[in-house]
């Protein structure tokens, strides 16, 4: 009998603290948005054509992390003013550069983005229609260096030539993803040494793309030798 009426007041207790225990939990699965955070290499700085990112960590009343996911987090990426990547049909408090956010249902989203122009960008995150702490952040972006490495040269000029035609060929400038610029300006320096040892020079047009075209004019029979440098490294395949 003794132990049945315990069971019993378990029972009426967890009744009466029903709405208590409704609270609470409604406390800790529920972000602040003054408490939430974001954090990671995306908010700090950036390379043109270089993916980054950066993490959202939703926080409850209780100063903890919010165990699950599902919530609608709004992020706004937008790139500078005179960026040509920015929409100029629509405002500037509207426009913003692509990105993806994954939700890790455990009360933290992955955000990844890839500038694409040089300059401050203005990252916003909010939630219910709030900003979350620190937020927004102006973080700047710099031209994405040529890494010699990931740089490449193709074209009928590194095959084979004939005395009187150009040897044609082409370059691409990468990064250290792999990736190609999107812009020129890169100082590439390339020798065309012939078989006996003579420099007959080479051509560089800057496409501004991230492609230079290249010519040289063979004078020599036998083999030539071409080197492509960029920093005093050589790219892949060079000589």
């Amino acid at each position: 009998e003794l132990s049945v009426m315990t069971y019993i007041s378990y029972y009426r207790d967890w009744e009466l603290n029903k709405a208590k225990r409704l609270e609470r939990e409604k406390l800790e699965f529920t972000p602040v948005p003054e408490l939430c955070k974001a954090y990671g290499p995306g908010l700090q700085s950036g390379e043109t054509n270089i993916s980054t990112e950066f993490t959202i960590e939703a926080i409850n009343a209780n100063r903890r992390r919010v165990p699950r996911g599902g919530h609608k987090f709004e992020v706004m990426i937008r790139p500078p003013a005179t960026s040509k990547f920015s929409d100029s049909s629509s405002s500037s408090s509207s426009s913003s550069i692509p990105f993806k956010l994954i939700d890790n249902n455990d009360g933290t989203y992955q955000v990844t983005y890839t500038p694409r122009d040089i300059g401050d960008h203005l990252i916003s995150v909010k939630l219910f229609e709030k900003h979350i702490s620190n937020s927004p952040w102006r973080v700047p972006v710099y031209k994405g260096g040529v890494d010699a490495s990931q740089c490449c040269a193709y074209g009928p000029g590194l095959e084979k030539g004939e005395i009187g035609n150009p040897g044609l060929f082409t370059i691409e400038a990468r990064n250290r993803l792999g990736n190609l610029l999107e812009h020129g300006g890169d100082k590439f320096d390339v020798k065309a040494i012939t078989s006996y040892g003579n420099d007959i020079g080479c051509r560089i047009k800057d496409n501004g793309d991230g492609k230079y075209s290249c010519d040289y004019f063979p004078i020599d029979k036998g083999n030539h030798n071409i080197s492509i440098l960029y920093d005093g490294k050589n790219i892949q395949n060079s000589p």
